[in-house]
């Protein structure tokens, strides 16, 4: 699973989207890197104890450092060929990819948690590991 991959995704929706304005569909790629080291300090707020180091670029969410295009996360397998990557939000909310792996081919669901429990899919994406 770890490499790195190119990323497509299919927002259904925008953090600052305005009530009452229809959302949009919109389509952005990005990269993705999952390294198969676990990471030296695990992030709290992921439920799971096995956590590995992961740097994603979704813009309009991540915020890298100065000097870096890409935003820290940690990414954890689940049962079956599947795994989480989870990341915080420029907005503070955490925001996960769910997915499956199918050959070179991640794909599944953008999700976006708030502080408060709340919880919505953004949309779709679709990962292509790189040679």
């Amino acid at each position: 699973m770890s490499g790195h991959y190119v990323v497509r995704y299919q927002l259904e929706q925008s953090p600052g989207r305005q009530r009452g304005r229809r959302a949009t569909a919109r389509t952005t790629a990005s990269q993705l890197r999952l390294d198969d080291q676990p990471v030296a300090v695990p992030d709290p707020n992921v439920v799971s104890s096995v956590q590995f180091g992961a740097l994603i670029q979704l813009p309009g969410y991540t915020r890298a450092p100065r000097g870096r295009t890409a935003q820290s996360a940690v990414w954890f397998p689940v049962p079956g060929d599947s795994i989480v990557v989870q990341f915080t939000s420029a907005q503070g909310a955490q925001v996960q990819l769910r997915g499956a792996l199918r050959g070179r081919t991640l794909s599944g669901d953008v999700w976006y948690l708030s502080d408060s429990g709340a919880g919505f899919q953004l949309g779709t994406f679709n990962a292509t590991r790189s040679r």
